[in-house]
């Protein structure tokens, strides 16, 4: 970095209107898309660029910076979130409150505006000695308070926020491609949706159309990147006809935060059921009873239950229900190849073959753990009754246990003819069969139902509650 003659070297919470000559150094904590507008009086271009500069815990301020529009494309290629830079010359002025800078400007806690003008200001990297001590500044949240709103609140009450700004703490889930959209105007901009996740909810989609966030995605870590988001703002979505949180030019987001309801998020994450299997497995494993479930449906009554709320946005506990049938197994297959299967304790992700977890968000394939393989089962299964089929039903781990009355590893010791005679106790059998259902919803094309215990029934019980419909 060249050397700085003739100015001074401050800290923001020492400067004030007027200043001139001054020197600052910290690191860029948020970026907004640069514009390109006309000035009125000359009909001249011109190229503006927006972003928030740190340089201590409690200090940050927003940054305008004026140019040619080639000028502002080079800073905007050139100085990215997370560099350490150098500002010299800025014009010092006061924050006006009320307007534009609080409607489209992160907030912060400067009551100045900082403004560098191509040609009497200059910004540089900022790569001496002390450049290192200012990173741990990215993790410190721009809000001292984590007032946040659960995920399960927003999918559930999502379209009563509309319009409002929220904060969030959440882990990434997933991270999907740029997308090319084109705007009213005939604009093409790129989009970039992320999907996330708390202790309370999953499968939240966060839209980022900011360039600098868009790029900064691509290096998220589904279960391992946790994000504190400040004033997302609740967007109407046509598309889904729901609410969903957009990030915007106010929107500054502070990737794994150092606050401990971050760390308890982050051990959270690690081993969260995500998927539809793995959440229904862990719902359905943790049954305690199943013998308090008493609701009698048909089977046409589960199949309209489970599709009805397709195109909602509902909270978790509206995603699933519980139900009893009358039904008889009309299919049965334990000679299938993957009837038993190999899970690793870690992930409880299926390990196809080898001795070891490929998952590369498990801690196994991360080197924390060992890998500690578990034979379970892993049955499909057909309920039909009068009205219809539930086809594909899910059997697994304890309950197909109990259903079988036998564990995996001893179901892989039997012979062929012991396995047929298994098959036959429940196979056209007339069954009570108690169901764990998640329904289909936008994310999830399809429900899924799983068999949390399955007796054959008395005949007499079968006639007096079966329903008709």
């Amino acid at each position: 970095m060249a050397a700085h003659i003739g100015v001074r070297r401050m800290a923001l919470a020492d400067v004030c209107p007027g200043l001139e000559d001054t020197l600052l150094i910290g690191i860029i904590i948020g970026s907004q898309n640069s514009r390109t507008v006309t000035i009125r009086k000359d009909l001249s271009l011109r190229g503006v660029w927006n972003f928030t500069f740190r340089d201590s815990e409690a200090d940050f301020v927003n940054v305008t910076v004026w140019g040619t529009p080639a000028y502002i494309d080079s800073c905007t290629d050139k100085f990215h979130v997370g560099d350490v830079v150098s500002i010299t010359n800025a014009k010092i002025a006061f924050r006006v409150t009320g307007g534009s800078e609080d409607t489209f400007r992160p907030e912060v806690s400067s009551p100045f505006q900082l403004t560098l003008t191509e040609g009497s200001s200059e910004m540089q990297h900022h790569d001496l000695p002390d450049a290192p001590s200012f990173m741990h500044l990215l993790h410190i949240p721009t809000r001292q308070s984590l007032d946040t709103v659960p995920v399960r609140d927003i999918n559930s009450n999502g379209n009563v926020m509309q319009g409002n700004f929220v904060n969030l703490l959440v882990a990434v889930q997933n991270v999907q491609r740029v997308r090319q959209i084109k705007m009213q105007d005939g604009r093409q901009v790129e989009c970039r949706e992320v999907t996330v996740f708390d202790c309370t909810g999953s499968g939240l989609s966060l839209q980022l159309w900011e360039k600098e966030l868009i790029y900064q995605a691509s290096q998220w870590k589904s279960r391992e990147t946790i994000l504190y988001a400040v004033d997302i703002r609740m967007k109407w979505n046509n598309f889904r006809n729901s609410c969903i949180p957009t990030v915007t030019s106010k929107t500054i987001i502070t990737v794994d935060p150092q606050v401990p309801d971050a760390e308890c998020l982050r051990v959270y994450a690690h081993a969260a059921p995500l998927q539809a299997t793995a959440i229904i497995d862990y719902l359905a494993s943790n049954i305690v009873d199943a013998g308090t479930i008493r609701n009698v449906l048909s089977v046409r009554a589960v199949l309209s239950r489970a599709w009805a709320d397709l195109n909602k946005t509902m909270s978790d506990d509206e995603q699933q229900f519980t139900a009893l049938i009358y039904a008889a197994v009309t299919h049965l297959d334990l000679h299938h190849e993957n009837v038993v299967v190999t899970k690793c304790t870690s992930c409880n992700k299926m390990v196809s073959g080898g001795n070891s977890c490929v998952n590369p968000e498990c801690a196994v394939e991360q080197g924390s753990e060992m890998f500690v393989p578990l034979r379970v089962f892993n049955i499909r299964i057909n309920l039909s009754d009068h009205t219809g089929t539930l086809k594909n039903c899910r059997l697994t781990a304890d309950a197909a246990e109990l259903v079988l009355g036998c564990t995996a590893p001893q179901f892989d010791s039997m012979s062929s003819d012991q396995k047929i005679l298994l098959k036959w106790n429940l196979l056209l059998e007339h069954c009570a069969a108690r169901i764990l259902v998640l329904k289909a919803s936008h994310e999830r094309r399809q429900p899924y139902i799983s068999l949390v215990s399955c007796n054959i029934a008395d005949l007499a019980e079968v006639a007096s509650r079966l329903p008709v419909l």
